[in-house]
């Protein structure tokens, strides 16, 4: 059970975090399970008020209901789940690392073809 522990600790400590997180937020890593399959998510557990306010805008250019208010509330965190769960990236309501990233690529590809098609 020691070397467990001991190896784990160690191994967790070698697990990147984003290149550069803002000040003052923190991830930690969350497991769920999708399709039976035991899933680990780096989570955003301590977001900005700036970057509810980005996620939010950008869920809603994506198309789903949000109001944007910067607060991680209720209403963000369902769609935050519906979001993780259509790109299969677990049954969560937190801002995961992962979403951050898809989020913010797929709402650059939608907004360039927004642009082509003006």
């Amino acid at each position: 059970m020691l070397t467990f522990m001991v190896s784990f600790s160690i191994n967790a400590q070698e697990l990147n975090l984003p290149k550069n997180p803002k000040k003052g937020e923190q991830y930690m890593y969350c497991v769920s399970s999708l399709n039976g399959e035991t899933l680990w998510r780096k989570t955003l557990i301590n977001p900005t008020q700036k970057t509810v306010k980005k996620i939010q805008f950008q869920l809603i250019f994506l198309g789903y209901k949000v109001v944007e208010t910067g607060v991680l509330d209720v209403q963000t965190k369902k769609q935050l789940k519906v979001f993780n769960e259509n790109n299969n990236l677990g049954s969560y309501e937190q801002i995961l690392y992962d979403s951050q990233k898809l989020m913010k690529k797929l709402y650059k590809k939608k907004k360039k073809i927004s642009r082509k098609t003006i």
